[in-house]
């Protein structure tokens, strides 16, 4: 199921992303989900999609990489492909819904402490 959540994720169609990435949050609550987004390489088209146009879609991937954020493996696999700088940048969008999730991303990441020293060291362009 995952795969094809992860295959749907990446259709050109914004309306089908953002279905997909919903259906994926909502697995995503599951340790086991999380382990097949890793082992299915989710994690790499997941941080494309938080630099995607569409408000609800970058919600949505949001939401999806901070419930990753709960497991020390995913932190690591984010934090390989700079995730961590795009969800500090986020921070700063003009969607109160992205922000919300991006600051819950952070804060699961930094709560296993695998990332601290990404946030902390980064310091975003202004």
């Amino acid at each position: 199921m995952v795969s094809r959540l992860l295959k749907l994720a990446v259709h050109p169609n914004d309306n089908l992303k953002t279905k997909a990435l919903t259906v994926l949050h909502t697995a995503s609550r599951s340790d086991t989900c999380v382990a097949q987004i890793i082992e299915n390489s989710g994690a790499e088209p997941l941080v494309s999609l938080l630099r995607w146009d569409d408000p609800a879609v970058v919600q949505q991937a949001c939401a999806v990489v901070r419930q990753c954020l709960r497991s020390d493996d995913a932190c690591r696999e984010f934090v390989k492909l700079n995730a961590m700088p795009v969800l500090i940048e986020l921070l700063n969008h003009s969607d109160g819904n992205v922000r919300e999730q991006a600051a819950g991303a952070l804060r699961n990441g930094t709560r296993k402490g695998t990332i601290s020293e990404t946030v902390h060291f980064y310091t975003p362009n202004r």
